[in-house]
């Protein structure tokens, strides 16, 4: 099986969240967050190797703000992706390969590219990376599931009152 069939097989599988997502600061990058969560099959047993991981962070100079949540399996030493939604405004220069050329705004990664990898433009009419819909969308693709009060969240609310 290759590893992008590998990663198929992953995301069509039932997953639940394993712990509630907290959001915490990343000490070697100023305002950036990360959570990290492990995973649980059907039976609700944690399955080993794999996990969600959602970053967000703001560009110095552009002041864009970027959400990437990501479906990670371990592989020997490393972490790979298997599946990552990546997203950036429009407008913004998100992502550059030899096979795909440059793409803009929001694209999603089946795979790793240190392995193999398809890399795809998302088209959708969500406008702020912060939008809960894009959880949603992650949420399908990948079959990842609440589990009671553990379920998915955005990085930070989208207005000052958090609403």
């Amino acid at each position: 099986m290759s590893w992008i069939d590998s990663c198929r097989e992953k995301c069509k599988t039932i997953k639940y969240l394993g712990s509630e997502m907290v959001w915490e600061e990343r000490p070697q990058r100023s305002g950036a967050l990360r959570v990290q969560i492990p995973l649980l099959n059907k039976n609700r047993v944690t399955i080993p190797g794999l996990m969600l991981q959602g970053d967000f962070y703001v560009k110095k100079k552009t002041g864009h703000e970027v959400v990437t949540y990501g479906l990670l399996a371990r592989y020997g030493p490393e972490w790979r992706r298997v599946f990552f939604y990546c997203i950036w405004p429009d407008h913004v220069r998100s992502h550059r390969d030899d096979e795909n050329g440059v793409m803009f705004g929001p694209h999603l990664h089946l795979g790793d590219g240190r392995i193999e990898q398809t890399v795809r433009k998302l088209v959708t009419g969500i406008a702020s990376p912060l939008d809960p819909k894009w959880l949603m969308r992650y949420q399908r693709h990948t079959n990842l599931r609440a589990n009671g009060n553990h379920e998915l969240t955005a990085p930070i609310k989208d207005d000052l009152f958090g609403g």
